[in-house]
């Protein structure tokens, strides 16, 4: 009838080979798949074969996406892409993408594209629906097997359809199946999502006795304010997502905020393990997503801490350098009295060691000034001093140990102090939460101002809601006292909002400090305060009180200061407190404190 046929073999070593698939891309070439090789293109009657890697061979089928990427599926080898091009494609050009990359199988039958422009992969166990971005990137994988309904079982090559109501056919062993994407469930529900174990590696650790945690809390008894000592450093971390439908393709996310911002990539694995990390506070997340495509919308968390090494506390620094300084000292007093002894005889080498110790001396100003912070150092040894600020709102804090004297009596001079000192790293660590200056401790009373050196609209309210948290960590610390028939430990504590200077005082040993009105103001509201309570002034009063509920005093006469308007702060407000007492501050209080201070 005068049409006829051309027989191309593509390659003279492949005789009758098998074409598995044939596409025309948008620049016309005629792309052709063999079953059991690679892939050649046929551009202007030749034949160029592609280099591609060595992985790549019994090619299933071949599909081009919106984006311009060729898609090359494979029996036995996954899955590849890359992108067309005029030039050559070498092998480089090429990604792979298997099992390890979330595929059900490397043993792919065919591929196509839905209406919505995802990429579909038939496997010998089923069909997976890789979802793609505007950049035919996979955001994720999702499987469908006799599970998820798809009774075809294993689908035959390139059998595959897309109709005009955006199903999608497939060819099986055991006939035809229909993806009707209309039948995505309407209210599909995230995981349930637990944190179920935390446990330390090399170590059976009973978190009930453990001296790293206070006690257990939850369903799955994780510890509780868990500190681990910087040696202990090796903590796994177990989760699990509940998807009772297809529970084998729940997937996860996690991040360590103080380690990094950024989550990890997705994964089936239900557990992680951290080693050799920086002492700090630790938040673990995690988050899980199910078949449905459905991320938890809030991650499970666990926070620790890691406890720095003596070597790196700030006391074992501190002595360090004094004794380096020492040392260097005494050089010099040895130096100086070799060279009294040969002044007679050698007064010519006494002028040039007299100039060598004038240049130890000052190399140890140098390591004194090493001990202050480089801006206070940098100026001193510029200017000799350190100038003074000026600060127009600061909220100073008071506290003082009530019946202090006869709280020490009967106890040793060393349980004295570490009483002491475990009560004052409770407030320190009250001032690191919030963000406020600890000046200074006088005895048993404690100072601190928020406001300096960094200058915030927010410090009243930060201070009166650290005061509230003192109060509250000295109640759980008294329970646990009392318990051991130990004295309970209770305080005044003031709050007064002014303004204030600060400077660096003294000639061999710098102090920081600061003076005002507001100073003498704060430390008569705890004087004139009541045991267990937060008395602010009324300046105070006048910037928290959106925030706090309070109990009016009137107006309290006080020493040298005459009558002044004070306040209890009973607690937070319940849209700002984290429990029933509203002694703890929640998010919403936090981040509040973060906007105003952004506004600025």
């Amino acid at each position: 009838n005068g049409f006829g046929f051309n027989q191309y073999h593509s390659n003279p070593n492949i005789n009758e080979s098998e074409v598995s698939s044939l596409l025309q891309d948008r620049f016309g070439r005629v792309w052709i798949g063999y079953l059991s090789s690679k892939i050649v293109i046929f551009e202007n009657d030749w034949f160029t074969e592609v280099d591609v890697p060595s992985s790549l061979k019994d090619v299933s089928s071949l599909k081009e996406d919106s984006n311009g990427f060729i898609w090359v599926s494979t029996e036995g080898a996954g899955l590849f892409r890359c992108r067309l091009s005029f030039d050559s494609i070498s092998a480089k050009d090429f990604e792979h993408f298997g099992t390890e990359q979330g595929l059900s199988s490397n043993d792919i039958h065919q591929l196509i594209f839905d209406a919505e422009g995802n990429l579909w992969a038939g496997t010998a166990s089923g069909v997976d629906q890789l979802l793609l971005n505007n950049r035919s990137e996979i955001k994720d994988v999702l499987h469908f097997g006799m599970t998820e309904g798809f009774i075809g079982t294993e689908t035959n090559e390139n059998a595959s359809s897309l109709d005009n109501s955006a199903g999608i056919w497939f060819g099986t062993i055991r006939g035809a199946t229909r993806y009707n994407p209309e039948s995505k469930p309407a209210n599909a529900v995230e995981n349930l999502l637990h944190i179920t174990n935390v446990s330390l590696e090399f170590a059976n650790e009973n978190w009930r006795m453990s001296e790293y945690s206070d006690g257990v809390e939850g369903y799955f008894e994780l510890p509780k304010n868990l500190r681990l000592p910087y040696a202990e450093n090796n903590l796994t971390i177990g989760y699990n997502g509940i998807d009772l439908r297809s529970p084998s393709h729940v997937k996860y996310q996690w991040k360590l905020e103080g380690f990094s911002d950024e989550w990890s990539l997705i994964e089936n694995k239900n557990n992680h393990s951290f080693t050799n990390l920086r002492p700090g506070d630790y938040t673990f997340n995690v988050q899980s997503v199910n078949t449905d495509g459905i991320w938890n919308k809030t991650p499970a968390t666990f926070t620790f801490k890691i406890e720095p090494p003596i070597w790196m506390t700030w006391w074992f620094i501190v002595i360090c350098s004094l004794l380096l300084i020492a040392f260097v000292f005494s050089i010099i007093k040895i130096r100086e009295k070799r060279l009294i002894a040969e002044k007679q005889k050698l007064q010519e080498m006494v002028d040039d060691r007299t100039k060598e110790l004038r240049h130890e001396k000052e190399r140890s100003d140098d390591l004194l000034l090493n001990i202050l912070p480089h801006e206070t150092a940098e100026e001193l040894k510029k200017n000799g001093y350190a100038s003074v600020q000026q600060y127009d709102m600061v909220s100073v804090l008071f506290t003082d140990f009530v019946g202090f004297t006869t709280i020490t009596e009967g106890i040793s001079h060393q349980e004295l102090v570490r009483s002491l000192d475990e009560h004052f790293r409770l407030f320190d660590g009250v001032m690191d939460k919030y963000r406020i200056e600890k000046i200074k401790t006088i005895g048993d009373a404690y100072m601190a101002a928020g406001g300096i050196p960094t200058r915030t609209i927010t410090n009243p309210m930060a201070v009166v809601a650290a005061g509230l948290e003192m109060i509250h960590l000295l109640l759980e610390l008294n329970r646990k006292k009392e318990l051991k028939g130990e004295k309970a430990w209770k305080l005044r504590l003031g709050i007064h909002t002014g303004s204030v200077i600060s400077g660096v005082v003294g000639k061999n040993k710098f102090a920081f400090d600061i003076w005002g009105d507001a100073v003498n103001t704060a430390a008569r509201m705890e004087s004139s305060g009541d045991v267990m309570k937060v008395n602010i002034s009324g300046s105070t009063y006048s910037l928290v009180k959106d925030y706090f509920e309070c109990t009016p005093r009137g107006k309290i006469k006080a020493k040298n200061k005459g009558e002044i308007e004070m306040y209890f702060v009973d607690r937070l407000k319940p849209e700002y407190s984290d429990g029933d007492d509203g002694f703890m501050a929640n998010s919403t209080f936090m981040e509040t404190i973060r906007e105003e201070n952004g506004k600025r």
